[in-house]
């Protein structure tokens, strides 16, 4: 077993948070699952994947994290949503690593999918994200959306070998239901900045970001659901900065 805890935030992942976690079971020594109010069997399905249960207050993602971090048994820490599951490649690349340079980073590659379909272009092409450190060097930073780790000057960053599977949606719908969250999360996050959305943010935000997403950025490659997919970005990208003038004016 790896000196690894592998950390899931969660709440009502009961459909995925297994195949994450057996995935990962026969690799690390610790599997921790930081439960943020789940009303349905994640917490049943993590405790028979062998996995360490807490309860965290929500307090965005980014304080979610660094709390789920600190409370792990081990310094090294990958940190995996419930919905990304390491792919044999991956797995075999944690096996490899020194874990004596606490300084390093470790980047994965994501796949993204909708449902059963993979989507390889748009704003859902591959990506990397550090997803495996050692808490002692750095770790989340407290953002309640688009969080990220801090890295410290002179961290040493490097590539894993294989993929992350993120089954980001269930469904289409599902999709749009969680983008939609994630826009008033964003505009929350502007307001208590004190940003103020422009006219352009308003007005011609959604037809640019679709066209980009649509057409440079390569989604009509992905058939319908990568246009599918492309307007319920672009309406994310609108939706907020409306929510934010709404939030400006005291009405949310």
């Amino acid at each position: 077993m790896l000196p690894i805890s592998l950390v899931v935030i969660a709440k009502n992942e009961a459909h995925i948070i297994g195949q994450t976690l057996a995935a990962l079971r026969p690799v690390v020594a610790e599997l921790l699952v930081a439960d943020t109010g789940s009303t349905d069997d994640t917490v049943a399905v993590a405790a028979a994947n062998g996995a360490r249960i807490i309860s965290l207050p929500w307090q965005g993602f980014g304080w979610c994290k660094q709390q789920a971090a600190l409370a792990a048994s081990y310094d090294w820490v990958l940190a995996l949503d419930a919905d990304e599951v390491p792919d044999e490649a991956l797995i075999m690349a944690l096996q490899q690593i020194d874990l004596n340079a606490i300084d390093t980073v470790y980047r994965c590659r994501f796949l993204s999918y909708v449902g059963q379909q993979l989507l390889l272009h748009g704003e859902w092409k591959p990506f990397y994200k550090v997803r495996l450190f050692n808490r002692r060097h750095c770790n989340w930073n407290d953002a309640a959306v688009h969080e990220s780790i801090v890295l410290p000057t002179g961290t040493r960053q490097a590539t894993l070998s294989g993929h992350i599977l993120h089954y980001s949606s269930r469904s289409l719908r599902e999709y749009a239901d969680k983008m939609n969250a994630y826009a008033h999360h964003m505009a929350a996050k502007y307001h208590a900045a004190g940003k103020r959305p422009s006219f352009f943010k308003l007005y011609t935000y959604y037809p640019i970001l679709f066209f980009q997403t649509w057409i440079l950025k390569g989604g009509f490659r992905d058939g319908r659901l990568g246009y599918a997919c492309a307007k319920i970005v672009a309406q994310y990208g609108m939706l907020k900065y409306h929510l934010l003038a709404e939030m400006r004016k005291g009405q949310l």
